[in-house]
């Protein structure tokens, strides 16, 4: 973004929403350990649906080449 003369705040992602429960189901997978993931009601306050809007950033030539699994297996180890 830096190099496209790009100021202000841009969110860079994968465009696609990700649930706390997919996020805890890929962390298992690339752990190795069989976690438990547990699973509680809501509470006050917490977000209900969130996820970056790339839309300015799809503007400026942004292209999302990331794999969340991937990334988090990257960083994992």
């Amino acid at each position: 973004m830096l190099e496209r003369g790009a100021t202000g705040i841009y969110n860079c992602g994968t465009g696609r929403q990700t649930s706390i429960n997919q996020l805890a189901h890929i962390v298992r997978e690339i752990s190795g350990k069989a976690l438990e993931i547990v699973h509680d009601k809501p509470r006050e306050g917490d977000i209900r649906h969130s996820y970056a809007n790339i839309d300015r950033a799809l503007k400026l030539g942004y292209t999302p080449t990331t794999n969340l699994k991937e990334d988090l297996r990257r960083y994992f180890f």
